[in-house]
């Protein structure tokens, strides 16, 4: 069988006519057909198989970052395209989903028989016809232009605009989120982003603009009339240009979320004060970066900082009060240093109204050397996070626990008795070994009865007694777990202690390397669903 070539219209064209013995496949559009056989059984209502189709679909993004099965993360796309070519029923739910989210316009470009080399080339009636059947399918397009075929795009989509009837919808009527990136292109073959008020229309909600050439700007003031309904609006552009950005915000009465880089003062004032704003992100750069001194708005809900180091972080932070649910930050390791994290922590229960956050999480990052690097974290750091009582989700995965010992994980157990979610050391990269053992993974079962979600690294060579946890500690609630690089020798033994603290745990997650203890907890996991 020849390998299918995802996005391809051609490999599903269901104008041919069918070969002998096979039926023809329904109309683009399922036609009668399929509201007969859906009134004849239940599942093959049309909601329920494009359910299906975004099960098929989400596999390919599950192994995004598993480098081992690069070639797998088009299986889904695959499979698909082949039930849009042979199942009437999939037809047109496997379609919808695969021309849902597009990266590029490359293939809205491939459905033209001839794209146009040339401005002025018009495009025929029938291959209009095409694009509108595949083009109302597409809701989510990432960066419109790709850099190898810039121009070939640009010169389609200009002629498609030529071709439409005056005054008529979008080329993209039903898209609603879009990712516009300025390629850094020379002026030859850079698209002009004014094309873009002929791909959106009103049902546009969430626009993400990365424009870091000032001349392009102009594409700002077109967008509150083109998208009055956006709820969504990530921009990055020069400093020149916030006053631009502000104004295009002012318009957006519907805006609840806004991600930029550091605005000056008198700019977030006036941000601030727009009414129902419930998500708040400002990515840092430098210590030269403008900071904030003022109480962050009731409405909102969700506060984060991006990239910066530690002390850019607790810089801006020093002048800020708020109450938000939902605390983010995520900190770059270049340039940052213990002491600055520690800083950082220190000055959060200042700044934050303590009943109120019921989230926080902090993440490591590096623009250099991602993941090879990270802090160790001891009961120190993590005593003044113990002000928020209310706390839900504690997420610290790529921190080390090094410093962090069975009494320390008790002490975080009983401060933070509502936890649902706690994520510690799984992510991080540090081979150190912990001091934590079974009896942290108690403490943590016995004092946060509601824990849904639990990552942890212990020591699973020190044998715990059964009779240490067979007082009664169980939960029910928890079905996975990642353990990171967590030593262990006798699987059986720690399968069943697992078995007995968790009835329910059926997946446990661990990290590559070392290989050997990765291979006796896939013997864990093995034993627990057996």
């Amino acid at each position: 069988m020849k390998s299918l070539s995802l996005l391809d219209p051609r490999q599903y064209n269901t104008a041919r006519t069918p070969t002998r013995g096979r039926r023809s496949l329904p109309p683009i559009d399922g036609g009668q057909q399929q509201d007969k056989t859906a009134q004849a059984h239940p599942l093959f209502l049309l909601e329920i198989l494009t359910l299906i189709c975004r099960c098929i679909r989400g596999s390919d993004e599950c192994l995004e970052d598993d480098v081992q099965h690069a070639r797998d993360r088009i299986i889904g796309r695959q499979t698909l395209v082949s039930l849009a070519i042979t199942c009437r029923a999939f037809h047109k739910p496997a379609l919808d989903v695969l021309w849902e989210k597009l990266d590029s316009l490359n293939p809205l470009v491939k459905t033209q028989a001839s794209p146009p080399r040339q401005l002025q080339t018009s495009i025929k009636k029938n291959d209009w016809t095409t694009f509108e059947k595949y083009a109302s399918r597409v809701k989510v397009l990432a960066r419109p232009y790709s850099k190898s075929s810039a121009r070939s795009q640009y010169n389609t989509i200009m002629a498609l605009v030529k071709c439409r009837e005056a005054n008529s919808s979008p080329l993209l009527p039903n898209l609603t989120e879009l990712v516009w990136e300025d390629l850094g292109l020379s002026n030859v073959t850079r698209p002009d982003p004014s094309s873009l008020r002929h791909l959106i229309g009103e049902r546009v909600t969430s626009i993400t603009l990365n424009i870091y050439d000032s001349s392009l700007i102009s594409v700002l003031s077109e967008l509150s009339l083109a998208c009055p309904n956006v709820t969504s609006f990530t921009v990055r552009v020069p400093p020149p240009s916030f006053p631009h950005v502000i104004a295009v915000v002012r318009q957006w009465t519907k805006l609840r979320s806004f991600r930029s880089l550091a605005l000056p003062q008198e700019m977030m004032d006036e941000l601030l004060a727009f009414v129902g704003l419930e998500c708040l992100s400002i990515e840092l750069g430098n210590p030269s970066d403008p900071t904030f001194s003022g109480v962050l708005p009731g409405t909102l809900r969700a506060f984060s900082l991006h990239e910066g180091n530690a002390e850019c972080h607790a810089q801006y932070l020093s002048n800020v009060y708020g109450s938000p649910q939902e605390l983010t930050l995520r900190v770059c390791v270049d340039g940052s240093s213990i002491e600055g994290v520690a800083k950082l922590l220190h000055l959060l229960p200042e700044r934050f109204d303590h009943a109120a956050l019921h989230e926080f999480s902090s993440e490591l990052t590096s623009s250099y050397e991602p993941g090879l690097r990270t802090f160790q974290l001891d009961l120190r750091f993590l005593r003044p996070l113990f002000a928020f009582r209310n706390l839900r989700t504690v997420d610290l995965e790529t921190y080390g626990i090094g410093g962090l010992d069975d009494a320390a994980l008790d002490a975080i157990a009983r401060a933070w008795p509502a936890l649902e979610h706690f994520a510690l050391g799984t992510g991080s990269t540090s081979l150190t070994r912990p001091q934590t053992t079974m009896n942290a993974l108690v403490a943590l079962l016995r004092h946060c009865p509601s824990l849904t979600r639990l990552h942890l690294p212990f020591d699973a060579t020190v044998v715990v007694q059964a009779v240490e946890i067979s007082d009664g500690v169980v939960n029910v609630r928890i079905t996975s777990m990642k353990v990171g690089s967590s030593p262990i020798q006798d699987a059986d033994a720690i399968a069943a202690y697992l078995a007995r603290l968790m009835p329910r745990l059926r997946s446990i997650a661990s990290s590559r390397h070392p290989a050997g203890y990765h291979g006796e907890w896939l013997t864990v996991q093995k034993l627990l669903t057996h």
